[in-house]
């Protein structure tokens, strides 16, 4: 009897343990749940992200609108020159402009001619600008913009032009400042000269032909007389003495560096849009600008 006490006391023993292990386990099953709680608590990704790619078009369109340059274009950025203004006596003018605007501002008078009218078109020679004492400053070139002759007065300057005998030694400010700074009878290399225009010319050498007009009806009226400014002379020596000339000035032109502002042919445009210099032992010995109104091309 007392061995059978025993087996039930130890069977008792044993369960008791094993209510209070399944009990224990039970408490830290539950003390492990929270950690799916956890994981719910993960914040969200911005959404915010794709407008800030689509704030970035516009860089990329004012890229798109940059259209390539011609080479025209970049040669034109790159000079000194890119309109057709010069300065007299601190005045800015700008070409064309009018008869009376010129005199105005540089307090010059430009020589009536025999004719008071000009027919449509460019003059074909060459208008003195004067001073009090009727010295010729500066060479001009009219147009007439319209169809019908028109009074010289109402016609516009279409160029200017400059030769260093117009200067006043005494007087410097009788030079026009030209782009770049240039004027008649600055001394200056051919590289230097490029360098101050931002690019060499369009054309080298070669006559003018308007400034050989010109010289060839000063050359007559000096052999004939003031009325003879269109017959070559008839004696055979002055003849010849004139000839003479006429070779020297187109060596002396070989020089003339001409560079052009707008499109079309070289030959088309030499007689407006232009900027021309002529270097004669590294010295300037004339110096125009020309423009056409834009109108009349």
């Amino acid at each position: 009897m007392h061995s059978g006490k025993k087996t039930v006391a130890s069977l008792l023993m044993l369960m008791l343990t094993a209510l209070i292990i399944s009990g224990c386990g039970g408490q830290e099953t539950v003390s492990e749940n929270p950690e799916p709680e956890e994981q719910t608590a993960e914040p969200q990704p911005p959404q915010e992200e794709p407008q800030e790619e689509a704030g970035a078009q516009p860089a990329e369109t004012s890229q798109e609108e940059e259209a390539p340059q011609t080479p025209q274009e970049e040669a034109d950025k790159n000079s000194v020159w890119n309109d057709f203004t010069f300065t007299y006596r601190d005045t800015e003018i700008t070409l064309p402009c009018s008869y009376a605007e010129f005199e105005e501002l540089t307090g010059l008078k430009i020589k009536k001619n025999d004719v008071n009218e000009m027919p449509a078109g460019a003059s074909p020679f060459v208008d003195a600008a004067q001073d009090g004492d009727e010295h010729t400053r500066i060479g001009v070139n009219l147009f007439n913009p319209n169809e019908e002759p028109t009074l010289e007065t109402e016609c516009l300057i279409e160029k200017i032009q400059q030769y260093p005998a117009m200067i006043d030694k005494e007087d410097p400010a009788d030079a026009i400042e030209f782009p770049g700074g240039l004027y008649a009878g600055m001394e200056i290399t051919r590289e230097e000269l490029y360098e101050k225009v931002g690019r060499e010319p369009d054309t080298l050498g070669g006559a003018d032909t308007e400034a050989l007009e010109v010289y060839e009806m000063e050359l007559r009226m000096k052999f004939g007389g003031p009325d003879n400014w269109e017959n070559p002379p008839e004696d055979p020596q002055a003849l010849e003495e004139y000839q003479s000339l006429i070779e020297e000035f187109q060596k002396q032109e070989s020089g003339m560096c001409t560079w052009y502002l707008g499109e079309g042919v070289a030959e088309e445009r030499l007689e407006y849009d232009c900027f021309q210099v002529r270097l004669e032992d590294d010295v300037i010995t004339y110096i125009a600008l020309s423009h056409r109104p834009e109108s009349s091309m």
